[in-house]
């Protein structure tokens, strides 16, 4: 709700944001606190609990809110949930899952794999099947960025007519004097 739309959007945009029915699972990432907290700024986290953050007894607005934070160089991830609606096992094991899924990503990653996925090159709008099936190496991709309109109408007439003259350009220049 203090979303880009509430505050950019078109009013119909705000209409729709708030007839919309909260997703079941949000997810926060807090941030990176590693550079919050340094000797210059004189603050810290306190060592204790801060305690409960609602009422134990307040109507929850999504069944499972998950806040996860980069403190001290290390991830922490909790969970907040309804004891009414779900046993503390069965978050345990999706906390435990989350866990195994994020180890393996991590240990995907630092076992010397390469490769590029969609998401490495967002303007780019490639499934990963045209990502692969470009003619260079990922590693040699800096970036993807999709086709000014130019580009569009060029590449639109070489398709169309291959070996056509709609981008064919002649030049003549006479040349006199020649030293």
């Amino acid at each position: 709700s203090f979303g880009l739309l509430k505050y950019a959007g078109t009013e119909e945009d705000r209409t729709a944001l708030a007839a919309a029915t909260p997703s079941a699972v949000v997810f926060n990432y807090l941030g990176q606190f590693d550079g919050s907290f340094t000797a210059q700024t004189g603050w810290r986290p306190a060592a204790g609990s801060a305690g409960q953050a609602l009422d134990p007894q307040a109507a929850l607005t999504h069944a499972l809110t998950i806040n996860a934070r980069i403190y001290d160089g290390a991830l922490t991830m909790s969970i907040s949930y309804s004891g009414a609606r779900h046993r503390e096992a069965t978050v345990q094991a999706l906390l435990h899952a989350c866990m195994a899924e994020l180890e393996a990503l991590i240990a995907h990653c630092t076992s010397g794999a390469t490769g590029a996925t969609p998401s490495d090159f967002p303007l780019a709008s490639l499934t990963q099947a045209e990502l692969d099936a470009l003619p260079i190496p990922a590693s040699a991709i800096e970036d993807l960025y999709p086709l000014s309109p130019m580009q569009a109408g060029m590449l639109f007439h070489t398709l169309y007519a291959p070996g056509g003259s709609a981008y064919l350009n002649q030049l003549r220049i006479d040349i006199d004097d020649l030293d």
